[in-house]
């Protein structure tokens, strides 16, 4: 073969170790993981030096090489040579039989040459053939490898050294031998010990690793709530300086104007200073209202005709006052309900996307609720004809930031958090919103604004 699939193994296993998608080897390579992971045809001599710097420039020099210590004698291709190595008396053996033997099988571009220095000091010199050439991570591989070696046969492991100053890299390894004579009593003891200790290690090893795992998932999804709520809370802190400064404004100017007693304070006065005085409330009822959602959320079954008709029943006033005609639709059962908090779903959710939609819709317009079940899930949706969303409402409305407060058509004005509070108690439910909307700057023929809400409705119910 070209080159060594158990070489091609320890590499896939060290990334695994350092949990890395091995598929990134084959990065610069015109192979796919596949090909790499069951070797049937030839890998290049060129593309496996580039599978083996993947491997170090990933992972590292220092974790790659103290992975191939342990994968490079541990992965399934090399069974057979433990097992024939294990019945060798010296450590030297290993190494002979390897140079002789099966690095034979496993490259065929280059030779291990062996030579015994002295007692617990062989070197063992790589021979390119002509037209190919030793990369050095290749030398630092298999020299962290051959480490190893002695480990099979119950030894601690060797030390190498490289001698890269020759064409012929040189590995040189300093080992100890085993005692001169061989009792397989013995070594089966040893070996069975070591393969129990080594299985209860692994296996300690692993449930560690599953338990940081975890604790890792909870402390980032922990930092993205907190960075969420952070956006949330310098955008809320932004727009309520906005909004509260114009009618403070207002009435300070006409306060003023009361304290002078040569200027009349008419009936439009009083208007404009009324206005001003419910649009500061309005600011804070919507934030208190925010935040009390927030704090009391509870799990409860409830039915979702009965919380649209409840938001509708809350805007009545403003509905006749605008001249507006509101028709639901809905070809859900009566009985129909969905798992969570019916005063937030019906305040914090449908309340506000209907508030949205008579704020903007025009005097004498129509809005449309309804509510279906497509599938596993129930869509309702909200739509008028009215003025429209700007781009930049629309992308604040997924982003956790509020958008400056817009006056409505008749008007009226609000905190801008009643979206936000929309998009964010629906993500709670696990729901999904689509959001279609036309200005009516853009199309005066075709404007307004249409958003689904989507719920999966497994056994009906949602978890909150």
């Amino acid at each position: 073969m070209e080159v060594s699939n158990a070489t091609l193994t320890a590499y896939i296993e060290t990334l695994k170790e350092h949990n890395v998608d091995p598929c990134v080897l084959v990065s610069g390579t015109s192979l796919t993981f596949e090909e790499i992971s069951n070797p049937k045809g030839k890998i290049t001599w060129k593309d496996f030096e580039t599978i083996t710097n993947n491997t170090f420039d990933t992972v590292g020099e220092e974790k790659t090489l103290t992975s191939l210590k342990i994968t490079g004698v541990d992965n399934d291709d090399l069974s057979v040579l433990k097992k024939i190595c294990a019945s060798t008396i010296r450590t030297e053996g290993i190494y002979w039989f390897f140079c002789a033997c099966v690095a034979k099988l496993f490259y065929k571009n280059l030779t291990f040459e062996y030579k015994k220095v002295k007692s617990g000091h062989v070197q063992l010199k790589i021979i390119m053939k002509r037209g190919h050439k030793c990369f050095s991570n290749f030398t630092k591989a298999y020299a962290s490898a051959f480490e190893g070696f002695p480990t099979m046969i119950g030894l601690g492991p060797a030390q190498s050294s490289i001698d890269e100053t020759s064409p012929d890299p040189i590995i040189n390894l300093y080992f100890k031998n085993t005692i001169g004579f061989w009792n397989p009593f013995s070594y089966f003891n040893r070996f069975f010990s070591s393969k129990t200790n080594v299985a209860q290690l692994l296996s300690e090893l692993d449930a560690g690793k599953h338990e940081q795992d975890l604790l890792n998932k909870e402390l980032k999804n922990l930092n993205e709530e907190l960075k969420d709520s952070n956006r949330l809370n310098e955008s809320l802190l932004r727009t309520i300086m906005h909004d509260l400064n114009n009618p403070l404004a207002i009435m300070r100017l006409k306060a003023e104007k009361l304290l002078n007693e040569s200027e009349d304070f008419n009936k439009k006065d009083k208007e404009v200073l009324n206005r001003a005085s419910e649009n500061m409330y309005q600011v804070i009822n919507d934030l208190k209202n925010f935040h009390l959602a927030k704090c009391f959320l509870q799990d409860e079954v409830f039915n979702i005709l009965e919380c649209i008709k409840d938001s509708r029943g809350h805007f009545q006033e403003k509905i006749e006052e605008k001249k507006l005609d509101v028709i639901i639709k809905s070809s859900l059962q009566n009985h129909f309900t969905l798992k969570g908090n019916k005063v937030t779903f019906t305040n914090s959710i449908l309340s506000n996307l209907l508030s949205n939609s008579i704020k903007f819709s025009f005097e004498g317009g129509t809005i449309y609720i309804s509510a279906d079940e497509v599938e596993d899930a129930v869509i309702i949706t909200v739509k008028d004809n009215g003025t429209g969303m700007t781009s930049s409402a629309v992308e604040n409305f997924f982003n956790s930031n509020l958008s400056e407060s817009e006056k409505g058509t008749s008007g009226e004005l609000g905190l801008g958090i009643g979206l936000t509070q929309v998009a964010y108690f629906t993500k709670q439910m696990n729901g999904k919103i689509i959001v279609n909307s036309k200005s009516y700057s853009k199309h005066p023929k075709d404007h307004g604004t249409e958003i689904k809400l989507i719920f999966k409705t497994d056994y009906h119910e949602l978890i909150f």
